[in-house]
């Protein structure tokens, strides 16, 4: 069985593919892109620059993909602080997808 998490974070989204089968799940991929989502935030407001929105969901979206190629069904997805506290955090896939977790 295969697992993966796709984890937003304030500098990086980051997928972790494992192989669980009984015991500790054991990675067998792991990849990650800079985005630096927390420095995008919009002075006032709260808000993620637009850009950095459409950055995140866009990268979001290539590492469900990439863990669909690597035999994962459904990825489980984390946001920590700098996206959940972000005001339009809404408008983040691992914001509206189950299953999500918080994390940070």
């Amino acid at each position: 069985m295969r697992l993966g998490v796709v984890e937003s974070g304030s500098n990086t989204v980051r997928l972790v593919v494992a192989h669980g089968h009984g015991g500790l799940p054991l990675p067998v991929h792991s990849s990650k892109r800079r985005l630096r989502p927390a420095e995008k935030k919009r002075t006032g407001d709260g808000r993620l620059a637009s850009g950095a929105v459409e950055q995140l969901v866009e990268t979001i979206i290539g590492m469900r993909r990439e863990a669909a190629d690597w035999g994962v069904a459904e990825p489980l997805a984390v946001a920590t602080t700098a996206v959940r506290d972000a005001a339009d955090q809404q408008h983040v896939p691992c914001r509206r997808t189950p299953p999500t977790r918080a994390t940070g």
